[in-house]
């Protein structure tokens, strides 16, 4: 048996919200082991979050369009923040806010670049 990632799915949109349970038990029986969740939006993060399977590990990414960081304050931020144990990425146009899998200070931050 050979064990599948998913590397970028959006099973959090809500088109799938409906039969999430039959794309799950789909997913795990076609032998998907890992799955990284991609949010576009801050909504569909928070409801990522709540997605689990017994046979799937899932991992989680935000990214904040260009237009909506304006939209974020910093309550919101440190919301997302806290998140980061569940979280493997975040990104936004700021590049004090590019964050990748560990917790940073925000002087580290400011000194990221990019995210790979």
């Amino acid at each position: 048996m050979m064990n599948w990632l998913d590397s970028h799915c959006h099973i959090n949109d809500e088109a799938f919200r409906e039969d999430l349970e039959d794309v799950l038990g789909r997913m795990a029986e076609n032998d998907v082991r890992k799955a990284m969740i991609i949010s576009s939006y801050i909504e569909d993060y928070g409801f990522a979050l709540k997605i689990s399977h017994p046979d799937i590990v899932f991992k989680h990414s935000l990214g904040i369009y260009p237009g909506d960081v304006d939209d974020v304050d910093e309550e919101m931020f440190h919301s997302m923040r806290s998140s980061m144990k569940k979280m493997t990425a975040m990104r936004s146009e700021r590049s004090d806010w590019i964050i990748t899998g560990t917790r940073k200070t925000k002087k580290d931050r400011k000194r990221s670049s990019n995210v790979s």
